[in-house]
């Protein structure tokens, strides 16, 4: 062997060793970046996901709230005098003092 020329395969040892690291350091920030972006993209899609079902939980809400509004009116027509009173004569009820009159029935064959 020459003198220089155990410098030489050094050199071109360190050489190979510095590209090698460099392309393992890019390969690692790729890396990187795609992982970063994929858990944006999970974010995102997550994100999405809530309003849509915020959205939709909104819709069942207001629905909610007028059966809600429509029971109250219900009950409230339902408290009212005149209407306890009309349900009471539909089930053949009477005030105190009143009496109960039932039409004849007209049967087959009577004048």
């Amino acid at each position: 062997m020459q003198p220089g020329t155990h410098r030489l395969f050094r050199q071109v040892a360190n050489t190979r060793y510095r590209i090698w690291m460099r392309r393992l350091a890019r390969l690692g920030v790729v890396a990187f970046c795609l992982l970063l972006c994929s858990s944006f993209a999970r974010a995102g899609w997550e994100l999405w996901e809530l309003r849509h079902e915020e959205a939709r939980l909104q819709l069942a809400v207001q629905v909610l709230r007028e059966q809600n509004d429509a029971l109250r009116a219900q009950i409230k027509y339902m408290q009212d005098e005149a209407y306890i009173q009309q349900a009471a004569r539909q089930l053949g009820l009477v005030k105190p003092g009143e009496v109960l009159y039932f039409p004849a029935r007209e049967t087959p064959g009577s004048p």
